[in-house]
């Protein structure tokens, strides 16, 4: 990714060709489960690709059927875009029992895969639905949610590079149907202990993706990482600015993300919390210094007493990898 808009594409899978997988729940109707509702000019993820193709006739759909029975057909195609995920749903109806993929959608995918042919997953879905079995076999992810009217349009941007993507996160993507931890977890969630062949006892926390996680088709490099001051107290202002530099060759965008960690507290802390976040545009080559400004609100916790404090102590402040740690004395 980007895609060639010259060169041939086949589509498939169950979202690929879905307006009420574009949609999701109360859509038009209560289930949102009815296209007819739809407008006509609002176009399915391979509508748009075939419309954004250089030549049309370059981009082919497949039926799941097709794609898992006779898979060579896509082998004459330079990439693969396949479309997963779940139909519109709400409230209890939606309920499921397993954040597994479906079985058949897992099997189309590992399919495709024997081709040898670049695979590139579009996630349509109203939840995280579990991909590590079938993760390692795609070149690149596209995580589409249910995206609404336009979703196929902003999707077909994407993989053409149209535009440059810049989302990131806002939950953290669980790898098993068991593993369900919050970025903010308590450090002991990850603890680990093992009998077989000896004791052993470690710290994992191992998601599919983790909150604040995203690509974009630039990269960048955050470096220089200072605190105003190594201690505050009060109505002190603390500030924290880092250097993000796009070092790769298309201009994007970029959201800097400020963690805090409370090293000792009256209760367990959290592993990291996010405190502060913006997003920046640059253009290639350029920096910029980013500046956060933290009080003392921002540091706090609701205690055993169930009120808000912000206690004396030591806190990390984490950008990217850097850190800085900083003293607070109420």
């Amino acid at each position: 990714m980007p895609l060639a808009k010259n060169k041939k594409i086949v589509v498939v899978g169950p979202t690929a060709n879905s307006k009420t997988s574009l949609n999701g729940c109360w859509s038009y109707t209560w289930q949102g489960t009815d296209a007819q509702y739809f407008e006509a000019e609002d176009l399915t993820v391979f509508e748009a690709i075939k419309g954004k193709a250089g030549v049309s006739s370059n981009v082919k759909l497949l039926t799941e059927k097709e794609g898992i029975d006779n898979p060579t057909i896509a082998s004459e195609y330079d990439y693969i875009v396949v479309c997963v995920g779940e139909n519109a749903y709400a409230e209890t109806p939606g309920n499921i029992n397993d954040l597994e993929l479906p079985k058949d959608q897992k099997e189309l995918v590992k399919a495709l895969a024997k081709t040898g042919k670049p695979i590139i997953m579009v996630l349509l879905e109203g939840r995280p639905r579990i991909v590590s079995e079938i993760e390692p076999l795609c070149n690149g992810i596209i995580m589409g949610y249910w995206p609404g009217p336009q979703g196929g349009q902003a999707i077909a941007d994407v993989l053409f590079g149209d535009t440059n993507p810049s989302g990131k996160l806002p939950f953290t993507y669980p790898r098993y149907s068991g593993a369900i931890l919050t970025y903010d977890h308590k450090l002991l969630d990850e603890a680990v202990e093992r009998t077989e062949p000896t004791y052993s006892f470690t710290y994992e926390f191992n998601p599919q993706w983790e909150f604040g996680y995203g690509l974009s088709y630039t990269t960048f490099t955050y470096s220089d990482l200072k605190v105003s001051s190594e201690a505050f107290q009060g109505k002190d202002i603390l500030k924290i600015s880092v250097t993000v530099k796009n070092t790769g060759l298309k201009a994007g965008k970029e959201a800097v993300e400020l963690y805090s960690r409370d090293l000792i507290a009256s209760i367990t802390p959290s592993v990291k919390r996010l405190r502060k976040f913006t997003k920046i545009y640059l253009e290639p080559g350029a920096s910029k210094e980013v500046v956060f400004e933290i009080s003392k609100t921002d540091l706090a916790f609701v205690n055993k007493d169930l009120k808000w404090v912000t206690e004396s102590g030591d806190f990390e402040f984490l950008i990217n990898g850097l850190k800085k740690s900083v003293k607070y004395k109420e």
